[in-house]
């Protein structure tokens, strides 16, 4: 079984050496970019398939001269596949630790890989994600649904429980005809579309 050459003592050199000589020694093959794209995923599929690689070399070893029966020593299991995110401090961590998995993809220099994706802009974490959103009523549902009084009359007004008092200001939702405080309920529909007492949606007029 062939083993990994160092050559040029550069990495990237002897990783297209060993695993893509014909862009370096055979560079007038290819002509186009998909030529060149097709022979690194043939030579990608053919090298890092591991057990087909290793059945290939197998095949390719001369039998022993004696009758002594060839042992086959099962392939190892596959490592777990290694993910990496794009968020978060970490996130170039897995890249780094994949480059150095000797056993997985033996001297090939993810590093470069690393220094490209670094160069992808990431996705901000919005601050603002999963906050409640607060829908509130317009000036205009408001003035059309309910109607403002200056009338004496009796009853409590529902968000700050207190008597209406004299000619204090009211306003009265159409629908259901509750009443309350001007500022009290001008108050509630800052944060709120529903009724404090029966929960109706002002916004709905039938």
């Amino acid at each position: 079984m062939s083993s990994y050459q160092t050559v040029y003592g550069v990495g990237l050199l002897d990783d297209i050496h060993n695993y893509f000589p014909e862009l370096l020694y055979n560079s007038a093959a290819f002509t186009t970019v998909p030529q060149v794209l097709s022979y690194v995923q043939a030579q990608t599929r053919r090298r890092f398939n591991l057990f087909s690689y290793g059945r290939e070399q197998y095949l390719e070893t001369p039998l022993p001269t004696n009758n002594m029966p060839r042992v086959i020593v099962p392939p190892a299991p596959a490592p777990a596949p290694t993910f990496f995110t794009m968020e978060g401090a970490h996130e170039y961590d897995d890249i780094f630790r994949l480059t150095n998995q000797s056993d997985r993809m033996p001297n090939m220099n993810l590093a470069i890989l690393a220094t490209l994706l670094q160069g992808i802009p990431r996705r901000q974490p919005d601050a603002n994600f999963m906050e409640p959103v607060i829908v509130r009523p317009t000036a205009e549902q408001i003035a059309t649904t309910t109607t403002l009084t200056t009338a004496v009359a009796d009853g409590t007004c529902a968000v700050c429980q207190d008597d209406f008092s004299g000619a204090a200001e009211r306003r009265t939702l159409n629908f259901c005809h509750h009443t309350f405080h001007r500022g009290c309920i001008d108050t509630w529909f800052q944060t709120n579309v529903h009724c404090p007492v029966c929960r109706h949606d002002i916004r709905i007029t039938s």
